[in-house]
């Protein structure tokens, strides 16, 4: 990511400076991987749902849009996509037989109510991530071509942004 971020910035402005972590001397001298920063949050008492990277062979990245695991044992297509352990939901295949009704209103493009509830933007997400993640929606992997020439494949999910694309897909096609 890194590289792909300082690359568009120097397109768009060549003189701006782009920090990059992971090539600054005195931060890898703290933080040489992933486990030095878990160690760092639990010893200032900084909560998270960072998943111990020694309990399985994938790297993991998450926000509130989603989450990526790639890397290590997932490069392999021989590797099933089921070896990761899904965070933000459930496998379709564990989801609950019952389907759930779930009505999402819309006003000039924007998810404003969840099941007749007004929401803010964050709460919509985090609702819908919610929702869509009990229901199984929002897991997919994907064979990427790299920067640097090389193909990477991952397993996501994003269950709420699956939920609201799918919403806002059926308005456009009522309304285009």
């Amino acid at each position: 990511d890194q590289v792909r971020f300082e690359r568009y910035v120097n397109v768009m402005d060549p003189n701006f400076k782009v920090y990059a972590p992971w090539r600054d001397p005195v931060l890898l001298e703290e933080f040489p991987g992933r486990t030095q920063m878990l160690q760092f949050l639990q010893r200032h008492g900084i909560g998270h749902s960072i998943i111990s990277q020694a309990r399985k062979r994938y790297s993991t990245d998450a926000n509130i849009c989603g989450l990526s695991n790639e890397a290590e044992d997932l490069e392999s297509l021989e590797t099933p996509m089921t070896i990761v352990n899904p965070v933000m939901g459930v496998w379709p295949k564990d989801a609950p037989d019952v389907q759930e009704e779930v009505t999402l209103r819309f006003e000039q493009g924007r998810c404003v109510a969840v099941n007749g509830k007004l929401l803010k933007p964050l709460q919509v997400l985090k609702l819908c991530n919610q929702i869509g993640g009990r229901n199984g929606l929002g897991i997919s992997q994907a064979l990427e071509n790299r920067i640097l020439g090389t193909k990477s494949r991952g397993v996501y999910e994003a269950p709420g942004m699956e939920l609201l694309g799918q919403a806002i897909t059926k308005v456009y096609e009522a309304v285009l």
